[in-house]
């Protein structure tokens, strides 16, 4: 039972992962070619535009510059990192 926590753990923790290192794209798309698009540019929007407009609700633009992408990402390391201390703990407490 605890392996199958820790792989569940792992999962989502990898997940967090691939789902941040996608904020990074967009954030990059954005910055350097907000008008080229493709359907892999459409998808990566598609996937990161609707936690990024919450984000967007509460964090202003200022002097121009989005900065939504950026608390985005450190929200979601603090929930990888809590992801990760829940999960290792609960595995620990299942091996007892």
């Amino acid at each position: 039972m605890s392996s199958l926590i820790g792989f569940i753990g792992q999962l989502v923790y990898l997940l967090l992962t691939i789902y941040i290192l996608l904020i990074v794209v967009s954030w990059v798309i954005d910055w350097a070619a907000s008008s080229y698009t493709t359907p892999l540019i459409d998808l990566i929007k598609k996937l990161t535009n609707p936690f990024l407009h919450e984000i967007r609700r509460y964090v202003p633009v200022i002097g121009g510059i989005d900065f939504s992408p950026l608390v985005a990402i450190i929200v979601l390391f603090i929930v990888r990192a809590l992801v990760k201390l829940l999960f290792n703990s609960l595995a620990t407490f299942m091996a007892l």
